[in-house]
């Protein structure tokens, strides 16, 4: 997690906006940040075991977290190994530091499916590279995850809970460009559908 430093917010911004962006740089610090946990509803309702996968996405910053025994990143994949789902990891790192975790990986757990990303080291004070080719690699793995669940049509994610007005609209044109009506006529079916699909997604009988 980057942090910004006065000096740095000051080169930034300059004097005049500095007090105002120092404000708002420290409600979104690495501290504050943790107070929220993310992904971790009903966590203990949804124990791993055979047939499940755990996957840590480690960058060279926090290659520690894996190779201390009591590591973070270490701890939770040795756990779900333990609990007998299968494991993998994602490095982002120098070329060095990627081989490092390749050699560590192979003797300290060789079932771990293991994908080692090399990125090359930048002056950028948000590594706009490693951050970029993160993003690329899961929006990927997301995709063949849908098409592997028989969610996709096409060139289209059809599995959409359209919750918000985004999302509505995206649904709307789904429909549109699947059925050839216009939009209006599209949307006019989405909510005649939507009370007929949601108590059955909810009940898993979609």
């Amino acid at each position: 997690m980057f942090e910004w430093s006065e000096a740095e917010v000051r080169e930034l911004v300059g004097d005049e906006k500095f007090s105002r962006t120092m404000e708002i740089v420290c409600k979104i610090s690495y501290a504050e940040l943790m107070l929220f946990k993310i992904g971790l509803d009903g966590v203990k309702c949804r124990p791993l075991g055979a047939g499940d996968s755990a996957i840590g996405i480690v960058s060279e910053k926090e290659k520690v977290s894996l190779l201390a025994p009591d590591g973070f990143h270490r701890q939770q994949l040795e756990a779900a190994r333990k609990a007998g789902a299968k494991t993998g990891l994602i490095f982002f790192g120098s070329p060095e530091a990627t081989r490092e975790i390749g050699e560590f990986v192979a003797k300290w757990n060789p079932d771990c499916t293991t994908v080692l990303v090399p990125v090359p080291r930048t002056d950028f004070l948000l590594d706009g590279v490693t951050r970029l080719g993160v993003k690329l690699l899961l929006n990927t793995l997301s995709t063949c995850t849908m098409v592997r669940l028989g969610r996709v049509m096409g060139n289209y994610m059809i599995w959409v809970v359209p919750s918000n007005l985004k999302l509505i609209d995206r649904s709307t044109r789904y429909i549109q460009k699947l059925t050839g009506l216009d939009y209006v006529k599209a949307n006019h079916l989405l909510f005649e559908v939507i009370e007929y699909v949601e108590p059955r997604m909810k009940a898993d009988q979609a």
